[in-house]
């Protein structure tokens, strides 16, 4: 089984919708992903999502499944010191002496932060049904690892969505601490990150997800276009000026 989380195309946010430059990077994703052997199309109900989702789809001639639970994380954060609350990206003086929140495990889960924001049962419903979806194909989840039924469909799943949320079901499904992908991944607009479940022995129902890429463009590069750094919180660099398309 694979499962790729795709982010939106460039975003107005304003009208939650995309922009010009995010068309064009939704038509150049649906060209790249009409050659996967995709079952199923899962889309968050925010515009942005559905625009981007709307070219493959077509492509596919598939009907995307629409959820809410796929939306944006809704919950600012602020810890102690942090001029304007986030829910990723914060200040590298606070998330990095933050142990609990790095850690292997489930410590993050209890930073009292988290859990007084309510971030934390929010994102237990996220889970919740994500592990729905996946174990409805077969991949039944126990902590780190996924147990394989005898009915299982090893296929392809797409989920279109956001960074924050999509960096989220990243997380879950692997185990990877959610604040530590949040502050050291970028996943690009229309970027989609690939996790395949990989059958550890034959002769033993378990697989194990190991993420295949995180943040891919290429299909951007293939068109023409230069990968677009929206979601970054600094200024960008000289450096990068000249990747940003914008």
């Amino acid at each position: 089984m694979r499962i790729l989380i795709v982010r939106h195309g460039d975003p107005d946010y304003t009208n939650d919708s995309l922009t010009q430059r995010g068309h064009e990077e939704a038509e150049l994703l649906a060209k790249k992903l009409v050659n996967e052997p995709i079952h199923a199309i899962w889309c968050s109900t925010m515009g942005r999502a559905m625009q981007t989702c709307e070219p493959t789809a077509k492509a596919l001639g598939m009907q995307p499944i629409y959820r809410d639970w796929l939306r944006e994380v809704p919950y600012p954060i602020a810890f102690p010191g942090m001029e304007k609350p986030r829910w990723f990206c914060w200040p590298p003086k606070i998330w990095t002496q933050q142990t609990d929140l790095t850690e292997g495990g489930i410590a993050w889960k209890q930073n009292p932060v988290l859990v007084e924001s309510g971030m934390i049962d929010y994102l237990e419903n996220v889970f919740r049904q994500l592990d729905g979806v996946i174990s409805s194909y077969g991949y039944v989840r126990h902590g780190r690892y996924y147990e394989l039924l005898p009915n299982r469909k090893d296929t392809v799943v797409a989920f279109f969505c956001h960074q924050g949320l999509g960096t989220a079901l990243i997380s879950h499904i692997t185990g990877l601490p959610l604040p530590l992908l949040w502050n050291v991944s970028m996943t690009p607009t229309t970027s989609v990150s690939t996790i395949i479940m990989d059958h550890y022995d034959p002769a033993e129902p378990v697989a194990i997800p190991r993420i295949l890429s995180m943040g891919d463009t290429g299909h951007l590069y293939a068109g023409g276009m230069n990968v677009n750094w929206r979601g970054l919180h600094h200024d960008i660099t000289p450096e990068m000026k000249g990747m940003t398309g914008v």
